[in-house]
C-alpha cells in the first residue's frame, strides 16, 4: 500500500495535536486537511501518508495492519498496557473496553481511535492499565 488515508474528527484541539505530535516525533512525512465535519458536527481532517515504506514503517509501529476497507491489530506484543473505553456521544463512558500495548500515550491514544473506528464507536478515550483493572 503507497498510500494511506485517516479520517479523524474531534471536539477536541489537543486530539488533532497528538497526531501531529506523533507524526513529527516519529518522522513521518504526512499532510493533514481540514475536511467537513461529521454528523455530530465534530471537526474533520484528513491525514495521508504517501510512500509504501512510510505506511508500513507506520504499520509497523502501531503493530497494526491496513487493507482497503478495514485495520487489523497484531497480537499484544511490546510496549506499555493501555485500554482503550468507549465513549458515547454525550461524551460519557460506555460499556466497551479493549486491552491494547503501545510504545507511548500517544501511540496508544491512535490506537485506541482505531479500534473506537473498527467497533463503529463514537470514540474512545486510552489510559494506562487493563480493562479488568477499572
Amino acid at each position: 500500500m503507497d498510500l494511506l488515508n485517516l479520517l479523524a474528527y474531534s471536539n477536541q484541539i489537543k486530539e488533532f495535536d497528538i497526531v501531529k505530535r506523533y507524526f513529527d516525533n516519529n518522522e513521518f512525512r504526512f499532510e493533514s486537511n481540514p475536511t467537513v465535519s461529521d454528523s455530530f458536527d465534530r471537526r474533520g481532517v484528513l491525514y495521508t501518508l504517501t510512500g509504501e515504506r512510510q505506511v508500513k514503517r507506520f504499520e509497523d509501529n502501531l503493530e497494526v495492519d491496513f487493507t482497503s476497507t478495514e485495520v487489523s491489530f497484531r497480537a499484544l506484543a511490546g510496549g506499555s498496557s493501555y485500554r482503550c473505553m468507549r465513549i458515547k456521544e454525550d461524551a460519557s463512558v460506555k460499556r466497551g473496553c479493549i486491552d491494547l500495548k503501545a510504545s507511548d500515550e500517544d501511540a496508544a491514544f491512535i490506537k485506541c481511535c482505531l479500534h473506537a473506528s473498527m467497533e463503529h464507536w463514537f470514540g474512545g478515550k486510552s489510559e494506562r492499565g487493563r480493562c479488568e483493572d477499572i
